[in-house]
Parts: C-alpha cells; sequence; structure tokens
C-alpha cells in the first residue's frame, strides 16, 4: 500500500518504506508514545528516489500539541453548548493546564477558515436559526458533516490528510 503512495518530496512512487515510529507525549502519562511514522524515500537501489524522510502522524494526534483529538473535540463540543473556555476545559477530563485552552482556541480560531473550506466540499454550511458566533459555526459545520463519528477532529484529519490544526 505504501509503495502507491507518492512522495511529497519528489512526487514519485514505488520507493516509500517504513523507516520508524515517531513518538512523542502523552496529555495524561508522562512516558513516551508511538505517535505515528517515519517514511523514507529509498535512494539505495536505483537512484531514483530522493532520500529523504516525512512523518505521518495518527489522526488520533493533533500536530505540534500533546493534546489528542478526542480531547480537543470534548473541548469544543462544550464550546458550542456554551460553556467558557476555561470550563469547558475542565469539563474534559485532561490533566493539561487551564492556559493551555486559551492556546487551543487561538489556534483554532486562527484556522477555521481552511477548516470550513474543506468541510465545505463535503456538505454545505448549516443554516442556524439564531446568528452564532462564527467559530460555534465551525463547530456546528464538523460535528454535521462526521454526524455518525464519536470524534469528528479524527475523521476530518483521516479523510483530509492534513493536520486540523
Amino acid at each position: 500500500m505504501l509503495k502507491l503512495i507518492l512522495c511529497p518530496h519528489c512526487n514519485l512512487s514505488g520507493f516509500l518504506i517504513l523507516h520508524g515510529y515517531l513518538y512523542g507525549y502523552s496529555e495524561t502519562d508522562s512516558n513516551r508514545i508511538r505517535r505515528g511514522h517515519r517514511i523514507f524515500c529509498s535512494n539505495r537501489d536505483n537512484k531514483n528516489g530522493c532520500g529523504k524522510t516525512f512523518s505521518v502522524l495518527k489522526s488520533t494526534f493533533i500536530k505540534n500539541f500533546v493534546i489528542t483529538a478526542i480531547t480537543l473535540w470534548c473541548f469544543l463540543d462544550n464550546l458550542r453548548k456554551g460553556l467558557s473556555l476555561i470550563e469547558a476545559f475542565r469539563q474534559t477530563a485532561s490533566s493539561m493546564g487551564e492556559t493551555n485552552s486559551y492556546r487551543l482556541f487561538r489556534k483554532f480560531k486562527n484556522n477555521q477558515v481552511r477548516i470550513r473550506t474543506y468541510l465545505s466540499h463535503l456538505k454545505d454550511p448549516p443554516r442556524l436559526k439564531q446568528v452564532a458566533a462564527p467559530t460555534i459555526q465551525t463547530i456546528v459545520h464538523l460535528k454535521q458533516v462526521f454526524s455518525h463519528s464519536l470524534c469528528p477532529i479524527c475523521d476530518f484529519q483521516h479523510h483530509f490528510q492534513t493536520s486540523f490544526l
């Protein structure tokens, strides 16, 4: 399966091999866990590959964040329900500090245009009865597009093959 994928550096197929695991930290445990894979574009046999590596994260993780996609979804869903930033983050069962809620929300707010563009390819934005904040509209749109999912953020990352934030 990996041999059929194009290398993002040289755009050639047939040369990708698993190179190792990508480790990082978990929000609930201080031990390192496996978060994804390193992929190598082989240039050893016939010199056609570029020899570069790149990372592939599991869809349950958010790039550059220790927090998982499931925790982020719980946080955003709590915001949709009308809780404040701090209270919405407290409701998530995360052991991370509450100040992370501001950083997460700012990152989500800055990326919502990109997120809504992806979502609009699958389904038109929902018509809300009340005028809601743009961030709430984005959360509702995400929930509507991946309505049968336990974690729409995981499905977003898996479907579009891009990081949510």
